[in-house]
């Protein structure tokens, strides 16, 4: 199979997406961290279906916590994209695949503000295009966000590989006629398939 385009999840494929790890960075204690984390990271996935605004989710999470854990809440919320390293290895395998001739792409289930912080991440330079969820109300496995992402960049089907670690996700891509592959953590399974190997 040749592929033209790598379309990427975003969250434990590109980057490490662990709420606990920065939960307990913005907690002092054991219980500050399960309050912090049950009020802001239990109710994120709303954010990405963009059924609240960012506002109103702060607004909620105000609700929930007591008013000596507000200040840094807010913190949390404001910068919690700074603290979400990259899975091992994507850092370099990214420029190889752009070197290689491959456009890429991400489609992520995300909130809608992910895509005002892309730029954050150095790694996004080499990206050709972006579909967040939250910025479109749709997210995966329903297929229309597939059907999105190939209509925005003008891509045909059997050209694509996507990579996302949830296999529901991944059956939902192959079900558009995407190929499609569950990423496990190993980034050499995905340099061996699509970068020439040294004979």
């Amino acid at each position: 199979m040749t592929y033209k385009n790598i379309i990427f999840d975003f969250g434990n494929v590109l980057a490490d997406w662990q709420p606990h790890r920065i939960a307990k960075k913005f907690s002092r204690s054991d219980a500050e961290c399960e309050l912090m984390e049950a009020a802001i990271f239990e109710n994120w996935a709303i954010l990405d279906t963009g059924d609240v605004t960012f506002d109103q989710f702060r607004e909620g999470v105000m609700n929930q916590l007591p008013a000596g854990l507000h200040k840094t809440a807010a913190e949390l919320l404001d910068t919690w994209h700074q603290h979400i390293p990259y899975v091992e290895g994507m850092q370099e395998l990214i420029p190889k695949l752009k070197e290689a001739g491959y456009r890429l792409y991400l489609l992520s289930n995300a909130p809608a503000m992910l895509k005002d912080h892309l730029a954050a991440f150095d790694i996004m330079r080499f990206f050709d295009g972006a579909v967040i969820s939250g910025d479109i109300k749709l997210t995966k496995p329903d297929q229309r966000i597939y059907q999105y992402i190939l209509n925005e960049y003008a891509l045909k089907p059997e050209e694509c590989l996507f990579i996302d670690d949830l296999i529901d996700n991944v059956a939902a891509a192959r079900d558009c006629g995407i190929d499609s592959i569950q990423f496990k953590g190993d980034v050499s399974e995905i340099e061996a398939l699509l970068l020439p190997q040294p004979v």
